[in-house]
């Protein structure tokens, strides 16, 4: 519990942004075309980020381990850009144009902060736990992601501004003071509790980082196929799972105001009580996303009902892709709620299997490349500079899991550019 406990604050803060972020740019006066662009901020983050945090927290000779510096200096990072997010509006004094720039801006550090504290807790996942444990590790850190959600939405759909007035004095600036002091707690928990080895310091050549990097993506096909296949799948999985994610809030709040715009509220209260329902749903979504998190390693436990990860990781994607489907025929705020909650199942899965699986083979294959004695820090450091084998450089936890984020985040790109296209076009038929 320890060791994950800290992505449940990294997921509280996430869900900050994914559930409210948009709802908050639309109040600031951005188009909605424009919203989808700001939100490229993800997966550019995660091309850019991950993989080169992965990188150098792997060569990492810090005494406090390789992992601890670079998830600190994230934490400090996101809790700045939350800060800015929330007072935005107070530091540009008023200026429209001035507050929506500085709001796009944190948003964009804010999504390369919470990157690098992704990997770097991933990876640490990786470092301290045994190939037969990564399984329950993983599974931990789903149950915290989902412990994250439910707590982030919970206090979206909250009148916070009236019950918690001394954090702030409107809702998005409690939401990111309350995101800020969760994430600190359970970081410090983490690091606290969870010992690191740290690796002695070793002479590197200039150009080792840009070496490892630039071969990391130019000798993929050298990596086990267990984990390319992971690789593949998340590619096209991801297409969906952006849009859901950044803009589900957003989709039951345009159907709450389809189905009440014939009342007396105005547009603004339409679209508050609208945005709340849609913090409810997603809400619900992250029930379920908790309870099957808790629920569905049992069956891989099983011993009578057993299934295996790559079989119910494919039963989760088919779920998913019925619910994407569904929702061309939804056209009120329950119907469309239902189908956001059960994709809670499917999400719960994919927070889980792939990076048990990869996690698994990282572990077993270093194992089988080292039968006779484990590999010492020195040589493992010779590796990831380049001096060592390519599958021992390959191995590292933070360069396969930043690799792995690559592979959620390019379908990222397509998603948001097509998100922002359809808008325009509807923008300009309306």
């Amino acid at each position: 519990i320890s060791l994950t406990i800290a992505i449940a604050g990294l997921q509280f803060c996430w869900a900050v942004e994914t559930g409210f972020g948009s709802p908050y740019l639309l109040s600031l006066g951005l188009k909605k075309s424009l919203v989808s662009l700001v939100w490229l901020a993800g997966p550019l983050s995660g091309l850019i980020t991950q993989p080169l945090v992965g990188i150098f927290s792997d060569r990492c000779t810090s005494r406090f381990g390789r992992r601890r510096p670079f998830i600190v200096g994230s934490v400090i990072c996101t809790i700045l850009c939350l800060t800015v997010v929330g007072w935005t509006r107070e530091i540009a004094g008023g200026h429209e144009t001035l507050t929506i720039w500085m709001a796009v801006i944190s948003f964009y550090f804010l999504d390369f902060a919470i990157n690098a504290l992704q990997g770097s807790l991933r990876s640490l996942i990786v470092d301290v736990l045994p190939a037969a444990r990564q399984d329950a590790g993983t599974a931990w850190a789903a149950r915290m992601i989902g412990i994250g959600n439910v707590s982030g939405y919970l206090m979206g759909f909250l009148d916070l501004a009236s019950l918690l007035p001394f954090l702030g004095s409107t809702h998005m600036q409690i939401l990111t003071t309350i995101a800020s002091v969760m994430l600190a707690i359970t970081v410090s928990i983490t690091c606290y509790c969870t010992s690191e080895t740290p690796i002695p310091p070793q002479p590197s050549a200039p150009g080792d980082g840009l070496r490892a990097f630039t071969s990391l993506y130019t000798s993929l096909g050298k990596l086990p196929t267990v984990i390319k296949d992971i690789f593949r799948i998340e590619l096209f999985a991801w297409i969906g799972w952006f849009p859901f994610l950044f803009y589900g809030t957003t989709y039951i709040a345009d159907l709450y105001v389809a189905a009440h715009e014939s009342g007396d509220a105005t547009d603004v209260e339409l679209m508050e009580r609208g945005t709340r329902a849609g913090s409810l749903a997603m809400f619900a979504h992250a029930v379920v996303s908790l309870s099957s998190s808790l629920i569905l390693p049992l069956f891989s436990y099983s011993l009578v009902l057993s299934v295996s990860l790559p079989t119910m990781w494919t039963i989760s994607l088919v779920l998913f892709s019925v619910a994407m489907v569904l929702t061309l025929a939804a056209s009120s705020v329950a119907f469309g709620s239902v189908l956001i909650a059960m994709c809670g199942i499917a999400w719960a899965v994919v927070m889980w299997i792939p990076f048990s699986m990869i996690g698994e083979s990282i572990r077993i294959t270093s194992s089988h490349q080292q039968p006779q004695q484990p590999q010492q820090p020195q040589q493992e450091m010779r590796d990831i500079s380049g001096n060592g084998s390519y599958m021992r450089h390959m191995l590292s936890a933070g360069t396969i899991l930043g690799v792995h984020n690559v592979s959620c985040v390019i379908p990222q790109f397509v998603s948001a550019f097509t998100s922002s296209l359809i808008f325009a076009v509807f923008e300009h038929i309306q």
